[in-house]
């Protein structure tokens, strides 16, 4: 390996770069760049790759480099980009959109961050404090919606759409952000390596010890909606982030009060997570109350949100509910909760007061940064990148659906539209193939089946279940190619997944697995009535306002609803209606595209993983860009729009031009050629590189078009003097001396009359000589240039003689031919007549044979098609089958799994002779009754590779049951050692063994003996009660059985063990009862088993077919 040797790479721009090599994994090789750049363009789209580490090129003297700066003339920046919608919106009087796209990680935020400082900072000056503040804002939003995740420290959990507004002379006048779908799921839990929103952890390490004691905070690791997570970040500083938080709220003007009331919501969710349930014993109904150690949190949540303790204790632990029929119609009853019921309301109540303090907090932003005359604007679009776990809910598949929308818009606007415009206009360009995924938001939002929909109709129901929602799922679209089972997955985990768990969407950048268990819960945003009761009746004003806006903005979108039930309030639904809006918008503005790339999974600076960039780029549909941008043309207007501009400019020579023809000379003043360019029927289109000529021609102020007129006027008279003098060059000689010779008579007579007394009519004379020389040179020229004329008038003429000479002769020879084929023709008619009656004559022969022919194929055709649909249909048994007993496995593995994670134990069969597939054995496959000399004999002779299989089987089920009987009379005092040395296997084996006594095992003709698995393992004897190694155990699975056995223990001889010689002292189990397949670290390379097997002294393992042939 080559590590860190200095290589030249190619690029397209510099030819050839220097760069290092890098040792990124085995058989893998990455060239990294010198440059401190990560950015480059295809075409107009700036990809930009995170450098994990602070590079110093966003400061404010690169704001000003690229201040009004074409793609092209600099580097590729983040700069680029928004100057370049700055330009396209000043001159199109069009809103324009940049949408940040990637995955998380990858760094859309920091670029959106970049994107707003340089708009605002470039015209934002005569804004005041406007510009300040939409600077300002991030900081606040960051700490209220972003988190640290697996994938990144800080991660935004919300979409954000930031406009930034201009008026009439394109100058910042304010802004406005819209946010999307906070997860809000994360509140209340996390996973091990990920954490809560930031504000929590600044709060408890940055406020006073004075305001955390009126407020009733404690430390992180006191609050259960904080201490399950990765408290402690490593790229964070919590008393920093809270010092710039402090300032973010002072440059919003938001005051000491405002504060507090925020503060005091943020801790009133910690307290609430704290607030544990058990059941009440002294309630007959099944009730529950608050546990005596977290009533003191009770009573901080209470007070810190003004409401009545036993008033929230009640809430929280019962709902109000009234009758449909029966009884008293209308009549209210308090239902008790059960403790795990409460724990949901307690949770519901928290996610409902950090949400509703997330939309106060947004619209808070909004209101220091109003705008009243805007023109127009520029809407930066940050939003939840492409999202896998291990484990995806409700929250990932929004996310995933959003990603969906955004790459259509992408595919439709970039691809679609473009390749759909070259054709309009007859440019010709090749087309290029994309991957359509309409199919799968379809699949999503299409109504009435959908999947969002049928998640609403399962929320709907008086018992929705999450199972049921996703059977309906798997019903709508099991064919569909975008949904799989979990079972069908690559990934073993989900394999274990039975499909009313989940299923698995096939997306653009990849399959992902859901896990549909809380997407009924989560997509419900509703309170229970008692919550929402007791919320309004707080004392706290604040609390009470940013409840009272969600519930008026709700009443004007809803249909009037029993108050006392449980309104359903789907998440899905408005996301979608709020995706739908985003979407329009995007759609009627112009489009500027940023591509982050997330150069590695461990977010290390200087590590670039090239098979993850490459897939990247390919899922985000760039290979396909490229294609296109470079045979494609990304720049364009109509020319005669572009003449239109230009024309109140132009002087009367130049305006009796022809537009297309004054486009071509503007185009040629600025430097380009005709490969530069193309016109279409009804623009001009410009190739890739030429952006900042494009914006050259582009400009619309005065000065800029009188520049370009200039240059126009200076291209037109330089062409003119050139083809002058390529004329010149032209007449020969005779004309050149002419003027030479009347040049030096004028030099001589200035020469005389400077040096020599003459009077005027020498003078005189002299000039007339030279003017009537003059003249006849001119009328000579004039006369050669009428005789030129003539003489091409004649040639014309000649050629035009000749040519109809030439065409005369090719009629004639025209009319020839025709006749002479005429005639051939006829000829062949006449032969052709012939021919079919002697044709017919053999037919009427050979009729009655090939009549009973036809009949004979027939009846063969359709004893063949009649023997194929057996076949077919005993194939389809046999896969359903084995499907099924799949399935089973599945399911049965699963149970066992969540049975020993829980404690429990798994319910055992009636009967263990019990087949899964219901299948009756033949008497042909009923060996238990044989002899061994039966069995023998079938070895020995049969060629019936089941009836072998199935021989196999039933020794391997005698040497069980042989064991299981010597294991009962073993005697009770062999020694600890002596046991360990008798054992076939290690015990771990065998106790795993009893767990899966009763496994439903697939069909053991699923594959060929030819065909089956070869798997390796090795694992540790043990002795004592400390379970010390003692020993190694080595087995080779050719399918289900051990084929080769290797024990090594200290101070013995390797025993090797074959199947066929070594039986009794071999292990009797299967693969899957061993449960070796799922057993951490106990399978080996193939290479592992041979090394050792070899050294031991074993002998090369010849397979069945090997055997046979």
């Amino acid at each position: 390996m080559d590590g860190n040797r200095v290589v030249w790479a190619p690029d397209e721009k510099e030819g050839f770069i220097l760069g290092t090599i890098v040792d990124v994994g085995v058989e893998t090789l990455t060239v990294q760049p010198k440059s401190s750049s990560l950015q480059t363009f295809v075409a107009n789209i700036l990809l930009a790759v995170n450098p994990y580490h602070e590079l110093k090129i966003y400061d404010s003297e690169h704001i000003k480099k690229y201040h009004n700066k074409s793609i092209g003339q600099l580097p590729p920046h983040v700069f680029s980009i928004a100057d370049k919608a700055y330009r396209d919106m000043k001159l199109s009087k069009q809103s324009q959109s940049i949408i940040v796209s990637g995955e998380s990680g990858a760094g859309k935020t920091e670029s959106t961050k970049y994107i707003i400082r340089y708009l605002t900072e470039s015209w934002g000056q005569g804004a005041g404090t406007i510009e300040e503040r939409l600077v300002e804002a991030n900081p606040l939003l960051e700490a209220f919606g972003n988190a640290k995740t697996v994938r990144n420290d800080n991660s935004s959990r919300f979409g954000k759409f930031v406009e930034i507004h201009f008026d009439s002379q394109s100058n910042v006048v304010g802004g406005f952000i819209s946010h999307y779908l906070l997860e809000k799921s994360r509140i209340c839990v996390q996973s091990k390596a990920e954490r809560n929103y930031h504000i929590f952890y600044t709060l408890c390490a940055g406020l006073p010890d004075k305001q955390k004691a009126s407020l009733c905070l404690k430390s992180i690791n006191d609050y259960k909606y904080l201490n399950h997570g990765d408290v402690d970040v490593t790229t964070r500083n919590n008393s920093e982030d809270f010092k710039r938080i402090e300032a973010s709220m002072d440059k919003l003007s938001i005051d000491s009060s405002e504060r507090s009331n925020i503060y005091r919501l943020i801790s009133a969710v910690l307290q609430l997570g704290n607030i544990t349930f058990q059941e009440d014993l002294s309630d007959s109904r099944g009730g529950s109350n608050v546990c005596d150690e977290s009533k003191c949190y009770l009573e901080n949540a209470s007070r810190l949100l003004g409401l009545d303790e036993t008033d929230l204790a009640n809430c929280l632990t019962s709902r109000v509910m009234t009758t449909a029929r029966g009884g008293t119609k209308g009549t209210v009853y308090m239902v008790p909760l059960k403790p795990e019921q409460c724990a949901n309301a307690r949770d519901a109540l928290a996610k409902a007061i950090y949400s509703r303090l997330f939309d106060a907090i947004v619209g808070r932003i909004n209101s220091c940064i109003p705008f009243q005359n805007s023109s127009n604007y520029i809407g930066v679009l940050d939003i939840a990148g492409f999202e896998y776990f291990r484990y995806n809910s409700f929250e990932q598949f929004c996310i995933n659906y959003c990603n969906e929308k955004l790459q259509q818009y992408f595919n439709n606007r970039i691809l679609n539209q473009e390749q759909k415009l070259y054709e309009a206009e007859g440019l010709g360009v090749t087309p290029i193939s994309f991957t359509d995924n309409q199919d799968c938001i379809d699949m999503i939002e299409a109504k009435p089946h959908g999947i969002f929909d049928l998640l609403d109709e399962e929320s709907k129901l008086p018992k929705s279940n999450s199972e049921h929602f996703t059977m309906s799922v798997h019903e709508n679209y099991g064919s569909h190619f975008r949904l799989m089972a979990p079972r069908k997955s690559v990934v073993t985990t989900y394999r274990t997944m039975r499909n009313e768990e989940g299923f698995i969407i096939r997306h653009f950048a990849g399959a992902v697995c859901y896990a549909t268990r809380q997407f009924i819960e989560k997509n419900n945003d509703a309170l229970h009535t008692s919550l929402e009761m007791v919320v309004h009746e707080s004392k706290d004003k604040f609390l009470k306002g940013i409840f009272c806006r969600n519930i008026e903005s709700d009443k004007t979108k809803s249909k009037k609803v029993n108050p006392a039930k449980l309104a359903l309030v789907s998440v899905g639904n408005k996301f979608k209606t709020q995706l739908k809006a985003l979407m329009d918008k995007l759609e009627s503005t112009g489009s500027s595209f940023i591509r982050c790339i997330k150069p590695n999974g461990s977010m290390s600076s200087k590590i670039y993983e090239g098979g993850s960039v490459l897939s990247q780029l390919q899922c985000a549909g760039m290979v396909s860009v490229l294609k296109l941008m470079q045979a494609g043309f990304p720049s364009r207007t109509s020319f005669k729009d572009l003449y239109q501009r230009y024309k109140g400019f132009l002087p009367e020579k130049l305006a009796r031009l022809d537009p297309r023809m004054f486009c071509k000379a503007l185009f040629r003043a600025v430097g380009m050629n005709d490969q530069d360019y193309q016109f279409g029927l009804t623009k001009v289109f410009f190739r890739t590189g030429k952006f900042a000529e494009f914006d050259q021609i582009m400009k619309s102020d005065n000065d800029s078009l009188k520049e370009m007129i200039a240059k126009v006027q200076k291209w037109l008279i330089r062409a003119r003097w050139r083809k002058v003098i390529w004329v010149s060059e032209l007449e020969g000689d005779h004309y050149t001396n002419q003027v030479k010779d009347s040049d030096t008579k004028i030099k001589l007579l200035i020469h005389e009359i400077k040096n020599k007394e003459v009077d005027e009519n020498y003078i005189n004379d002299g000039y007339d000589s030279l003017m009537n020389a003059t003249t006849i040179q001119l009328e000579e020229l004039k006369e050669h240039l009428k005789n030129q004329r003539i003489a091409k008038e004649e040639e014309r003429l000649r050629k035009l003689q000749e040519q109809m000479e030439l065409e005369r002769k090719r009629r004639e020879e025209e009319e020839e031919r025709r006749r002479v084929e005429q005639e051939e023709r006829k000829r062949r008619e006449e032969l052709e007549a012939k021919r079919r009656q002697e044709e017919e004559e053999m037919k009427a022969r050979k009729l009655k044979e090939e009549e009973e022919i036809r009949k004979a194929e027939e009846l063969r055709a359709k004893k063949e098609l009649e023997e194929q649909e057996v076949r077919r249909k005993q194939e389809e048994q046999e896969e359903q089958k084995r499907r099924l007993a799949e399935q089973e496995l599945h399911d049965r593995e699963l149970a066992i799994r969540i049975a020993e994670e829980s404690g429990g134990a798994v319910v055992k069969e009636k009967s263990e002779n019990t087949n899964t597939l219901n299948r009756k054995k033949s008497e042909k496959n009923d060996l238990s009754r044989y002899t061994y000399a039966q069995l023998r004999d079938i070895v020995n002779t049969s060629c019936d590779i089941e009836l072998l299989q199935r021989c196999r089987e039933e020794c391997h089920r005698r040497l069980k049951v042989y064991h299981a009987w010597k294991e009962r009379n073993k005697q009770q005092t062999n020694a600890v050692n002596s046991e360990t040395f008798d054992q076939r296997a290690p015990q771990a084996v065998y106790a795993e063994a009893s767990t899966r006594r009763n496994f439903p095992f697939p069909d053991p003709f699923s594959y060929l003996p030819n065909d089956q698995p070869q798997r390796f393992f090795r694992v540790p004897f043990t002795s004592g009660p400390t379970a010390r190694p003692c020993g190694w155990w080595f087995a080779h699975f050719d399918g289900d059985w051990v084929v080769r056995q290797l024990e090594l223990h200290s101070g013995r001889e390797p025993a090797l063990l074959l199947a066929g010689i070594n039986d009794m002292d071999m292990c009797e189990l299967r693969l899957q009862e061993t449960g070796l397949a799922t057993r951490p670290g106990a399978e080996i390379l193939p290479e592992v088993f041979e090394e050792i097997w070899y050294k031991c002294g074993g002998k090369p393992y010849q397979r069945i077919s090997s055997r046979r042939s």
